[in-house]
């Protein structure tokens, strides 16, 4: 599968030429692991992903990480509030000011090898 590269900002021919080795089919594709791994800054890896979740050619799940562990939730799932974290049972409201917190990441595992031309 070939995605184009115009969208993307600011990666050189060099990251380029990573992401294309990196992203191979079943390839589990994490924020932090795609900046790290292809040495790329937060914006791009960003649009990386963005492009990668469009094309179609992969599988995509949201987690959300609380203080105490990492849960999944169904794809295209929507959170709603206030949130029981299943592992340690806290109640979470997704305002301000409350005791623990959340946060989320996209993970995307490949069904197709990518391309980026």
């Amino acid at each position: 599968m070939n995605i184009s590269k115009g969208s993307i900002p600011h990666v050189t021919e060099r990251q380029w030429q990573r992401l294309n080795d990196l992203l191979t089919e079943g390839a589990v594709v994490e924020l932090p692991w795609l900046q790290s791994a292809a040495g790329l800054r937060k914006d791009s890896a960003v649009a990386v992903m963005n492009a990668l979740a469009r094309s179609g050619g992969c599988e995509v799940a949201f987690l959300i990480f609380h203080d105490c562990a990492e849960h999944n939730v169904a794809v295209g799932g929507l959170i709603v509030w206030p949130w029981r974290c299943p592992e340690c049972e806290s109640l979470v409201h997704g305002t301000m000011g409350e005791v623990g917190s959340v946060w989320f990441e996209q993970r995307l595992t490949l069904t197709k090898p990518v391309r980026f031309v």
